[in-house]
Parts: C-alpha cells; structure tokens; sequence
C-alpha cells in the first residue's frame, strides 16, 4: 500500500492517496482504514469479483483501487482497470478508472484532481480511456490534458408511472395521471410502432443466453482506426458481470438475423434508479452493429425500444450521427443532454487519435455498461 501525497491544512489534518493494487484486493483484510462514510464499502465481493473476471485483467501489481484517507477515514475513492484500444490491425493496453466519489466535506479541495492526476500520469499503461463523466470530473480531465469527445444522449419516454410515483403521487392520483399519460404516449407512437412492426417483418430479433461468436467480429472490423477493444470476451463479460448486484439490474444481448443470416446486434441494459424512486428503471442501448446497409442505426435504436417492458421509465442512447438524431426526434426521441469519451496519449505517439471521426462511438465504453 503506497502514500503519493501528504495535504496538511490549517486543522493539521493528514490527507494520504492510497494505492491498492489488485493483489492487495484480493484479500479480504485489503481495507485498513476507517470506513465510516461506507465510501470504500462500494468495493464489495460482487465489484470484486467482476473486476476480476475483466479478461483485459492481468498483472496483479496494478493500480485497482485509490482511496484518499483524511486523519485514518476513507474519504473519496475510484476504481482503475485494464481495458484495451483497438488502433487499425493493432491494440494498444490502456487503463481506465470509474466509480469515483468524494464525500461532501471534503469537496472543492482538489480530491478529485488528485485521483485524476494520478490515472492520467501514472506509468503503469501508454493510454488512458475515460467515459461517462460528472461535470466536476469532465472539468477536472480537461484541465488536465485530457482530450474529450462530446455526443447527445436522447431519451425516448415508455412508462411515465414511476416518475409520478417518485413526486409522491399514489393510489387513484396515481392511476388517472399515468393512464392519461399512457394514452397519450400510444397516440404519438402509432407511427414509431407500426415502422417497428415493418422492421421486424423483415428482421429476425433473437435473444441471446450469451454471445455468438460472430459479433466480435463485427464490433472490431467496422472500419473506424480507433475503438475500444470490444471482442467476445469483453462482451461475455459485460453480459454476465455488473457494479450493482441488484436483481432488478441485468444486460441482454440480441442477435439481429434477415433470411437466417445474423447481420447485426444490440445490447442492452436496464437499471434500477433506486436513489430516485424504488420503481423507477432506465433502459440503455449500450452496444450495437451492423453489416447490412438497409438496418440503420435508428433502426437498431427502434427495435432496442421494443425490448424494454412497460416496467421501464424511458430508454435512452447516445450517437455522433446528426442524421440519426433528426430521425430519431421524429419518432419522439428528445434530447437529454451529452455524454463524454476522452483519452490521454501519455506518450504522445498517436496524434491522429485527437479526431474523433477516426473513433467508434457507442455508450458501452470503459466501464459504462457495468454500472
């Protein structure tokens, strides 16, 4: 366990960076100091155990979790891990961090610059791959040399009942406002249903128990320079292993077959939001490809949506494509904000990677799916 820095403040307070490496996480005695925010307590045998099933995961002396500890408590913590680059026939190792948190009392002190600091100047990998940022992280990566890619995330409405239910409303109230609502929300989708329908006159969508062996192959030979390396084994474990553990959390994965030939597929996730309301789940369009010119990206966008049960509040996606942001608003898509995916060349050998048309932009990146 290693100090990178010491921070004394006018109250003598000793602030540690700690560093433990995947061989100390392995032991059940990894956490020596006081968890009284339960901060490090998110580190529990299922995040354990995912991590350790990464098939990017395999030199146990690397960084997989920093702790910052203030006078002997935990208070700010983020998880690092291996993941790989594909750059043309090439891959590149790169690590990536997530899960970051900062307890409250010691915000807008520079804790999350120092855990960033260290993920973006540390030698252990050539690159660093970052995604799906708070505002304050997204700031601090920038100041620190981090570049960024910026895409809209849009959302599509599919049950509005838990968002009632989370403002309080309950019983009769309850009833008439998302039976209303729900009325309303089949008028504007008669036209998205019936494209929906015509798609899957002419496509096959089958769920998966697990992953083909040929959508690897897709999600690697798209024809962008840059991606992460999302093989079969990076999707196995995506679809088997989450952060969460809840059992209302899961991933699927679909195969997309025309005339019993798969030529594409998507992958899913739903999450419980119990921070906001115990029943309300978000739907996410994670992964996606396609080898057959006529089967759009709104198309796999639409036919995702049919995936997601009415126990679902909305689904949302992301994309670069301006073209299927139009489309997607005429089937009631709105926008919901941006995502971000950014890198850090540390050895300054790929400088065409700073372009972000040269990469493959989906919302499962780094540990996006997972969470």
């Amino acid at each position: 366990m290693l100090h990178f820095f010491k921070h004394h403040d006018l109250t003598m307070s000793v602030v540690i960076l700690k560093k433990i490496s995947y061989g100390q996480l392995e032991e059940d005695s990894w956490l020596t100091d006081d968890d009284k925010y339960g901060i490090a307590s998110f580190v529990d045998a299922n995040v354990r155990q995912t991590f350790f099933q990464n098939p990017n995961y395999t030199d146990a002396s690397k960084t997989a979790v920093l702790l910052i500890v203030n006078d002997g408590i935990v208070v700010g913590r983020s998880l690092l891990y291996g993941t790989k680059v594909k750059r043309g026939d090439d891959v590149v190792d790169a690590q990536s961090f997530g899960s970051i948190e900062v307890h409250e009392s010691q915000r807008g002190k520079g804790m999350g610059t120092k855990i960033a600091n260290y993920s973006l100047e540390n030698d252990e990998y050539p690159l660093f791959l970052c995604s799906l940022l708070s505002d304050a992280c997204d700031s601090i990566m920038k100041k620190n040399d981090c570049t960024l890619f910026y895409f809209p995330e849009m959302i599509k409405l599919i049950n509005v009942e838990s968002a009632f239910a989370c403002r309080g409303l309950k019983g009769l109230p309850l009833k008439i406002c998302s039976g209303l609502s729900d009325v309303f929300l089949g008028i504007l989708n008669v036209p998205t249903k019936a494209r929906i329908k015509r798609l899957k006159k002419k496509y096959c969508l089958k769920k998966e128990d697990g992953i083909p062996d040929w959508a690897g192959d897709m999600c690697t030979n798209d024809g962008h320079k840059y991606a992460e390396l999302h093989d079969n084994a990076w999707l196995k474990w995506n679809l088997k292993y989450n952060l969460t553990g809840k059992p209302q959390d899961k991933q699927s994965f679909y195969s997309i077959y025309k005339r019993d030939k798969p030529i594409g597929f998507l992958f899913t996730k739903e999450r419980l939001r119990d921070d906001v309301s115990s029943e309300m789940i978000i739907g996410t369009l994670c992964e996606w490809a396609s080898v057959d010119e006529e089967l759009t990206e709104t198309d796999i966008n639409l036919l995702a949506y049919s995936t997601f049960g009415k126990k679902c509040y909305y689904m949302r996606t992301v994309t670069n494509s301006t073209r299927t942001c139009s489309e997607l608003r005429e089937c009631w898509f709105t926008n919901h904000g941006k995502m971000q995916m950014g890198f850090k060349d540390k050895l300054g050998q790929y400088p065409d990677m700073a372009n972000m048309a040269n990469w493959r932009i989906r919302f499962g990146c780094c540990n996006s799916i997972l969470f």
